[in-house]
């Protein structure tokens, strides 16, 4: 997430009416003897929990006593803003640059379906969010990926390096999702193309040892064979059917090591969007696609942090068994949903739910540590690690002596 205040930027405020707050409201808060201008992202009777947008960790229980006021206006150079003025002024760029590439898309004859991103959020709830949407995920057929990449390079978009290293992207053996960004009237537009919903390791490529890629290749032909068309303001878009949009996003969190409560929030809020939300047809596709084990914990906290009107049957009949349910519930349900995590820390932490929640038998599982590009990761990662120490270590005898 884009953050909304910037160094040397003068801020505005109003008194601030705690049994009115709003999540994606930036309140000023006394923390430790300083002020702190930072995002609402959960609210509670007695508390708030705020966090900075850049921030890997939240600021934890911000009680009512701590709260000097919101903050309603920013000024930057000679020039003054209301902030929910700002979401709407990027979000409106944003929206028309998707507008035109989705325009150029279909005259392409290109098959596509929106994964997540401001067309759904615009088509289902009218109104421009407030809070700045960072990129736009789409789906396109794997036979397309060099058109596409020709297309966005056409329109001036560059390609962002993602792999952790050269040796990484030599090892990788499928393409997943490429990233390609540009400059929009001062904003940053970002488009995350997949060649698949990628929900496992994407810096390594295939794992049929821990997940068969003939599952995610029936899955990426089920959510476009079942995608349907949304119009929003004029336009329409190609999007994930009510299910698979539920389904796609509880597998997004657990992609995410279930951190990122903003992406918890937006599950409660379509599920109590959705009117006779098919639950029996959302328990048949987890089934059979083997994917309980990594959804299950997804829809669990959605209870416990949104009371999100889930059906028990559907959660009795998804829920894991044995060792699988003990790591859930004794690591992942732990997770601070709060706290992000650096893209290393996040790596690693990936590869340890999806070798503790994939249903393959564990002699399957074990298979895993042969991959090279495993292999590789480990050593790299272990490297990084030393050579972090060393630094350390460098450091503190300099300042010993």
């Amino acid at each position: 997430m884009y953050p909304l205040i910037k160094s040397g930027d003068i801020i505005r405020m109003e008194k601030y009416n705690f049994n009115k707050a709003k999540v994606n409201e930036i309140i000023l808060i006394s923390k430790t003897n300083q002020l702190i201008a930072h995002r609402v992202i959960y609210k509670k009777d007695k508390y708030l929990i705020t966090k900075g947008d850049h921030n890997i960790t939240a600021d934890g229980r911000i009680k009512k006593n701590q709260i000097i006021g919101k903050v309603t206006q920013i000024k930057r150079h000679k020039t003054s803003i209301d902030a929910s003025h700002h979401y709407l002024f990027q979000s409106s760029i944003y929206f028309q640059e998707i507008v035109r590439l989705n325009k150029i898309f279909r005259k392409n004859n290109l098959d596509f379906v929106y994964l997540k991103g401001l067309p759904l959020y615009l088509a289902y709830f009218k109104t421009h969010p407030s809070r700045f949407y960072a990129d736009c995920d789409l789906m396109i057929r794997r036979d397309d990926l060099a058109k596409v990449s020709a297309i966005l390079i056409q329109e001036k978009y560059r390609l962002a390096e993602r792999a952790y290293s050269f040796v990484h992207k030599l090892l990788k053996d499928k393409p997943t999702e490429l990233v390609f960004v540009k400059s929009v009237g001062n904003f940053a537009v970002s488009f995350d193309v997949h060649t698949e919903p990628n929900f496992m390791l994407n810096q390594i490529g295939k794992l049929d040892v821990l997940y068969p890629q003939f599952l995610i290749d029936q899955i990426t032909d089920l959510f476009f064979q079942e995608k349907k068309r949304m119009t929003v303001f004029n336009e329409q878009f190609s999007v994930l059917s009510e299910v698979n949009l539920i389904l796609y996003l509880a597998l997004h969190l657990f992609h995410h090591n279930f951190k990122g409560i903003f992406r918890l929030e937006l599950i409660d809020k379509l599920i109590r969007k959705f009117k006779n939300f098919d639950w029996v047809q959302l328990e048949k596709k987890i089934k059979s696609y083997r994917l309980k084990n990594f959804v299950y914990p997804v829809f669990v906290m959605s209870i416990k942090y949104y009371k999100t009107p889930v059906k028990r049957k559907f959660l009795m009949a998804i829920q894991p068994d044995g060792m699988t349910n003990k790591y859930i519930a004794g690591v992942i349900l732990k997770t601070n949903v709060f706290n992000d995590q650096t893209r290393i820390e996040a790596g690693k932490t990936r590869f340890k739910n999806i070798f503790y929640l994939s249903s393959q038998p564990f002699y399957k599982k074990i298979l895993v540590f042969f991959s090279p590009a495993v292999v590789y990761s480990i050593m790299w990662t272990l490297f990084r690690y030393w050579k972090k120490r060393r630094f350390f270590s460098f450091l503190n005898q300099k300042l010993i002596h």
